[in-house]
């Protein structure tokens, strides 16, 4: 899948020492792993952050690529003569653009549409307009009418999708990327694989260290979550009561298998030797019971924006009291936190 690429961030304080962050991207354009180094301090609270890609050189405003790798500017290539100009805005469009078939998904059978193809990350672009967005007054018009038709020609293509260097394709891939970095359920196939895999992994790293402590808070504020749940439903009366039942109210069936999953995980942690797969299993379980969670918001009229966040806004269009959206908004950080255990008990993750 490529190399792995490391980085590192060192803090020297005058007070507390030495204090390294590292993080490790793979494959590239995914942070797969961060980890740091205080000493002998505590870190109370970690920052975040994410990688993003800026596009390659060659696609600066002032700048083309010419095929032998050069660099030129727009001064250099109004100077140059016809055919060496064409030349170089051939090679820069056939490097930014690409033919829908080589990525590009199929338009489902049932859609109403002109093209055959859904674009994800731009387009459909026309040769045309972009050479004479990009280059007009830089280069003859003529030149830039005849370039278009030549592509045209030789690809028979006239709906053009963005390569994998057109800054359309970078942004969305990034983006792209981010959404599935803000979802820790999506490493979960990764760590199951490793473990089951027989990789070998250390509860005494440091990041493991501080991912267990933060690991044990998530079931202590669940398990006040679960009771809070407990004394609000003894406290609703019966049939007949003014608040009918939320879609998202928490039945009992679902608060003792909550239960069952914080057991099993806490009596791990407070053994010599636990066992990463009753946390995979709790992972297992958490992912499932939030995923029908999201399926009920966003069946309402109120879009999903943030899994975690707005749970507390949405209890109030899903006719649910505060108590339960605090049941799920700690089941997600357990969840996360779940997730950041077993990802951070491997050196290298």
């Amino acid at each position: 899948m490529g190399p792995e690429i490391a980085y590192e961030a060192v803090l020297e304080h005058p007070l507390l020492g030495v204090l390294t962050w590292h993080a490790w991207e793979y494959p590239i354009g995914v942070l797969n792993y961060t980890t740091y180094d205080v000493g002998p301090h505590f870190l109370e609270t970690d920052f975040t952050f994410y990688l993003q890609h800026e596009p390659d050189e060659i696609f600066a405003a002032d700048s083309y690529w010419e095929e032998d790798g050069n660099l030129i500017s727009q001064a250099q290539l109004s100077e140059m003569p016809p055919d060496k100009q064409k030349q170089v805005l051939k090679a820069w469009y056939l490097a930014m653009f690409e033919d829908p078939q080589n990525e590009t998904p199929y338009a489902p059978k049932d859609t109403v549409s002109d093209s055959n193809y859904v674009y994800p990350w731009g387009g459909p672009y026309d040769a045309r307009d972009e050479l004479f967005d990009q280059f007009a007054g830089i280069v003859p018009d003529t030149l830039l009418e005849d370039l278009a038709n030549d592509l045209e020609d030789q690809f028979g293509i006239h709906e053009w999708a963005p390569g994998p260097r057109h800054p359309d394709h970078i942004r969305a891939s990034v983006e792209t990327l981010f959404e599935q970095n803000s979802d820790p359920f999506g490493a979960l196939p990764s760590i199951k694989a490793r473990l089951e895999g027989g990789e070998q992994y250390n509860f005494a790293e440091m990041g493991a260290l501080a991912e267990m402590r933060a690991l044990r808070k998530s079931i202590d504020d669940l398990r006040s979550a679960i009771d809070g749940l407990g004394r609000a439903q003894e406290k609703v009366p019966g049939i007949g009561h003014n608040r009918p039942p939320s879609r998202l109210d928490v039945s009992l069936e679902i608060q003792q298998e909550v239960k069952e999953q914080l057991d099993a995980v806490e009596r791990e942690l407070d053994s010599h030797d636990p066992d990463p797969a009753v946390a995979v299993r709790a992972a297992e379980v958490v992912k499932q019971l939030w995923s029908h969670f999201t399926d009920i918001l966003k069946s309402t009229a109120v879009k999903l924006k943030d899994k975690a966040s707005d749970s507390l806004a949405h209890q109030v269009n899903n006719n649910a009291p505060i108590w339960i959206a605090v049941f799920w908004d700690n089941l997600w950080a357990f969840g996360t936190a779940l997730i950041d255990w077993l990802s951070a008990i491997f050196p290298f993750f």
